[in-house]
């Protein structure tokens, strides 16, 4: 059963969609179905095996510094590195230095390509983030926590969902600190998971005869 937490980061991630989506279609000359799943800003995240009428879509395509698309082959990200390299110049130093705040905070986590977005996992799903036109989103952002709850404020877009306008300073020291609440927050989880199962354990050697 996947996990509640990465159904809310796709919940999120089709919000941003459907709030960014016509703009960037419309400049890039695609239709919807082409556009999901095919574009250089992340904005589609349909898999082929999940595209509308089973139709296996083209993964990605080139942008170029004007944030249009080009014309060429498509390709799929297969790394954060590829993912990153989808950008703009300017975009790409910015997702960079959120990729550095992440790994600085989380240094043993491990990096991947899930959702077609830079993801991120220790001791369970982690933190993604994700390039747009007009700003970064990072998932799932704990805006109601406390501590974190007036801070996150002026970049809350839904209860789990951060946006940082590209206009604007991006907040690195903040997202440093979400990924450290994040992390703490799936070690704690994981340290009582493996609470339970010893003691359940220990329960059972003692119910078992001759132990």
């Amino acid at each position: 059963m996947r996990a509640p937490v990465l159904d809310r980061v796709k919940a999120a991630v089709d919000v941003e969609d459907r709030h960014a989506g016509a703009a960037q279609r419309h400049a890039g000359g695609l239709s919807r179905r082409e556009f999901l799943g095919a574009n250089g800003f992340h904005l589609g995240i349909l898999s082929p095996e999940r595209a509308p009428g089973g139709v296996a879509l083209p993964a990605r395509r080139g942008v170029s510094e004007n944030g249009r698309m080009k014309a060429g082959p498509v390709r799929t990200p297969s790394t954060v590195d590829d993912y990153i390299a989808g950008f703009p110049s300017t975009v790409q130093s910015l997702l960079k230095k959120v990729r550095r705040a992440i790994r600085k905070a989380a240094p043993l986590a491990e990096e991947s390509i899930s959702y077609r977005i830079a993801a991120y996992r220790q001791a369970g799903t982690l933190i993604f983030f994700a390039g747009f036109r007009n700003h970064i989103g990072l998932y799932p952002a704990p805006c109601d926590a406390t501590g974190l709850k007036k801070v996150l404020a002026p970049y809350r877009s839904t209860k789990s969902t951060a946006r940082f306008a590209l206009d604007q300073p991006i907040p690195y020291a903040l997202i440093e600190k979400v990924t450290r609440f994040r992390l703490k927050e799936n070690l704690a989880r994981a340290a009582a998971k493996n609470a339970k199962k010893s003691s359940a354990r220990k329960a059972g050697r003692r119910r078992t005869p001759g132990s």
